[in-house]
């Protein structure tokens, strides 16, 4: 009984930790999309709450700031996993 919770304390880590490892994954992708679009100085932020993030099962949604070559801020949605590319739901960009 006494290695039970310390069996549940080591899959709790690993899932965090593969939350993480495909967080960052999630970002470098993102970015890498939104420079192939023209964005300068692109900042990543996941956006849990955004609309159309609610109910996704394997999607996750980020909030995708930058300036354009003119010099304008853009603020972009986008949705990602790991088995799918870069989904900007605004239609834009």
């Amino acid at each position: 009984m006494a290695s039970e919770p310390s069996i549940v304390v080591v899959l709790f880590g690993l899932m965090f930790l593969s939350r993480v490892a495909v967080h960052f994954l999630d970002k470098t992708r993102v970015q890498k999309a939104a420079h192939c679009q023209g964005l300068l100085e692109v900042d990543v932020t996941w956006a849990p709450l955004s609309a159309g993030a609610l109910f996704e099962k394997n999607e996750r949604s980020y909030k995708v700031t930058g300036v354009d070559e003119d010099g304008a801020r853009i603020i972009r949605y986008c949705k990602t996993s790991l088995g799918t590319g870069v989904y900007w739901r605004d239609g834009q960009l």
